[in-house]
């Protein structure tokens, strides 16, 4: 497996442009699809103490709409991501079937198997990312790599939370 590379100059510029959180989640986007590459990935923002979801980004927004909430109910996949902070890898249609409720029409966009992780701020979960593609297309060892990827995720639902909550980010001042 290749050591990981984060284009640092990527993601600064991704995090500087005005069209947030759409252009740092693009960029992880990128990212993740050269690194393992994908048919579906969504990134969600969640809020400690309950199964409910808020699709915040998705690349498919016609068959993934968002925002958007999703029911993640209890399972291997909300034990592992959501309350035990780890990555997670269903590299079969069974464990996509086990994990989540929607399977149906993950299929039917040709996914098979889906790596997930958390993204850990302040020793809380708030959010995850999901990279769905074939099936056999992952391993754990993809799902260990991205949970080291999703920290680039903070800033994008962290603001979220924030406008969630009827507040916004400072504005930024204009520079000469």
């Amino acid at each position: 497996m290749a050591e990981l590379d984060l284009p640092s100059r990527d993601f600064s510029a991704a995090h500087a442009a005005p069209d947030q959180p759409n252009a740092a989640i693009s960029a992880f986007a990128a990212l993740c699809a050269a690194r393992f590459g994908h048919k579906l990935l969504t990134v969600f923002a969640w809020d400690a103490g309950d199964d409910l979801c808020a699709r915040i980004w998705s690349n498919q927004p016609e068959k993934y709409p968002f925002p958007a909430t999703k029911r993640m109910g209890p399972t291997q996949w909300g034990d592992a991501v959501l309350r035990e902070r780890r990555s997670w890898c269903g590299p079969t249609r069974k464990e996509i079937r086990e994990a989540f409720f929607d399977h149906e029409l993950i299929e039917s966009l040709g996914c098979g198997a889906c790596l997930s992780a958390p993204v850990v701020w302040q020793d809380r979960v708030i959010g995850a990312v999901s990279v769905l593609d074939a099936e056999g297309a992952y391993s754990q060892a993809d799902a260990d790599e991205l949970g080291h990827m999703t920290w680039t995720l903070i800033p994008a639902l962290l603001a979220h939370r924030l406008e969630n909550r009827g507040q916004q980010l400072p504005a930024g001042k204009e520079t000469s």
